[in-house]
């Protein structure tokens, strides 16, 4: 990415893993990046201070994209802070590792709410 990139770009699971570096990279090139996060905070905070402490814009937001309402608050802070989403990355997932026969239906339902469910909720909501 050459240049300077003035986007506002929503990173879903962005504290660590894949999303993590998803959300430094375009910190790097110039993106205005929110950070989500479920429950790693700290985590969140870094990825934001990185991204600030090389001369970006981050905002680090917890938000279960599991619950719409959620997502929903998200999206409005992000708006009212840069005024658009133009990307939306949908990283955030979990998996239930083990064999189907020994998933719990409640291990089920928190896989397909997270990875499915939750780019349902996000993709509607930067849609509007």
């Amino acid at each position: 990415m050459a240049g300077r990139d003035n986007r506002v770009i929503i990173v879903t699971g962005a504290s660590r893993g894949l999303g993590r570096m998803i959300a430094l990279r375009f910190g790097a090139a110039g993106a205005r990046i929110a950070v989500n996060y479920l429950a790693r905070q700290n985590d969140a905070l870094a990825v934001a201070d990185s991204i600030t402490n090389q001369g970006g814009e981050a905002l680090p937001l917890q938000a279960d994209v599991r619950r719409e309402t959620m997502v929903d608050a998200m999206i409005d802070a992000v708006v009212k802070r840069w005024g658009t989403v133009d990307v939306l990355v949908n990283n955030a997932g979990i998996t239930g590792d083990g064999l189907a026969v020994r998933m719990s239906e409640q291990e089920w339902d928190d896989v397909l709410a997270t990875n499915l469910t939750g780019p349902f909720h996000c993709i509607r909501a930067v849609s509007r």
